[in-house]
């Protein structure tokens, strides 16, 4: 985190690690399809605007590695169903105020057997359905 050029502008010389302590969202589950339990971890910050970080990470013997990372997507949500991650992101109109996007992006990360791809189908809000 603390090399990513779009974080450390957004925190200047704070470094983003040191914002991002703790994960808001702790997922376990075969993300990759290889039977061994993988993680996603979901960190969250600041105002509804900040970056939200998430990462899949693989475990192994030699420990935990990243095989996957969002580092600066405005990101509401992050769930899973063992298989697959959904995530929840705002998709603002000119006019939409920070609070109320008219639209959510709704990314899906599946595993194709040899790497994460994500697609996307956009819902508008419950105040503009």
């Amino acid at each position: 985190m603390n090399t990513d050029r779009v974080l450390r502008r957004v925190f200047f010389e704070t470094k983003p690690s040191n914002v991002y302590r703790r994960p808001s969202t702790s997922l376990c589950g075969d993300f990759d399809g290889d039977g061994r339990t993988d993680r996603a971890l979901h960190f969250q910050c600041c105002t509804v605007s900040s970056p939200a970080p998430w990462v899949v990470l693989r475990g192994r013997a030699g420990g935990w590695k990243i095989v996957y990372k969002r580092l600066s997507d405005t990101t509401f949500r992050l769930e899973g169903d063992g298989t697959h991650l959904v995530t929840t992101e705002p998709k603002y109109s000119r006019t939409d105020a920070l609070c109320c996007p008219t639209r959510l992006r709704i990314g899906t990360l599946r595993w194709n057997g040899g790497r994460f791809i994500r697609t996307f189908t956009l819902e508008f809000t419950d105040e503009n359905s």
